[in-house]
């Protein structure tokens, strides 16, 4: 049963025992047991007090998942301030060369600008390809590409709030891939950057990470590609990023829809899990099937 392992689940998450719930609860050991084994199903209200005392919802207690509230972003950032501090400290550098010229200035603010939105830890692209869904409909933004361009362009075109998006209703989409293009190398072994950062993950850097997005197909042949690569980037277990991408797959899934995951990546994201097989530079996936 469901509530079962999920009461499981969540109390070693809080790190308690059964004799810990049980007292939180005012009840006997025997009955926490019984409700992990299967044998008896809590009553309505002490499922309210273990949603309390695990501090989870009801409905993931119950589901084992978190509850989607519409709308939905995903990956939209919770503030301009990362934005606003890069506006500033290309302003500064610029201030600082404009007694070259003003030509020498602009030139320095936009080298500057183009530096920390590629090589920064915070993906500054956010403010521009997050999606959000809706109860009937998918909200998406266009012309995400990756050039420089874009780079320099895109991250301003969301901060002031003018992006240029489509809606896709659920109803016609043809089918959902969530898709993971892995490196041939581990970036945090490899020769270069495996030496120049070896303190953190290369892959923090947004010019390092490894695409991960879902690709929906609608049913005139559309290919939308959704950056999921948040669930990695913000690597928390309490970012929203990474706690509700198992429900926004799950989402999909239910629908009338072909849901494909050949990397069976899905219970991985269920757990909260890392979703890379690296080892050593090499795919242990991949390896071990040579063998």
């Amino acid at each position: 049963m469901l509530i079962s392992k999920n009461i499981v689940k969540y109390r070693k998450e809080n790190n308690l025992t059964q004799n810990d719930l049980a007292n939180e609860l005012n009840i006997s050991r025997q009955s926490v047991s019984k409700w992990e084994n299967g044998e008896t199903v809590p009553s309505i209200d002490n499922l309210i007090r273990l949603s309390g005392i695990l501090n989870i919802s009801l409905d993931e207690l119950i589901t084992g998942e978190s509850y989607l509230s519409f709308p939905f972003d995903y990956g939209r950032p919770k503030n301009k301030v990362p934005f606003i501090l890069l506006l500033c400290g290309v302003l500064v550098s610029a201030l600082s060369m404009g007694s070259l010229g003003w030509l020498a200035g602009v030139f320095t603010g936009l080298i500057i600008y183009l530096f920390i939105t590629t090589l920064s830890f915070y993906d500054f692209r956010r403010y521009y390809n997050y999606w959000t869904l809706n109860q009937k409909k998918l909200v998406y933004p266009v012309g995400q590409t990756d050039t420089v361009l874009d780079n320099i362009v895109l991250p301003l075109i969301g901060f002031l709030g003018i992006r240029k998006v489509k809606e896709l209703a659920y109803a016609d989409m043809k089918s959902v891939e969530l898709v993971l293009d892995k490196y041939q190398f581990n970036p945090n072994k490899s020769a270069v950057m495996g030496s120049l950062f070896k303190y953190y993950l290369p892959r923090q850097m947004r010019f390092a990470n490894e695409p991960f997005y879902l690709k929906i197909t609608s049913i005139a042949n559309e290919v939308i590609c959704l950056d999921v690569s948040f669930y990695y980037l913000y690597y928390t277990r309490t970012s929203k990023e990474r706690i509700y991408l198992a429900p926004v797959l799950l989402f999909f899934k239910r629908k009338p829809l072909v849901f494909i995951d050949k990397d069976d990546l899905l219970p991985l994201i269920e757990e909260k899990k890392n979703v890379f097989d690296y080892k050593d530079g090499y795919d242990e996936r991949n390896d071990s099937a040579k063998g």
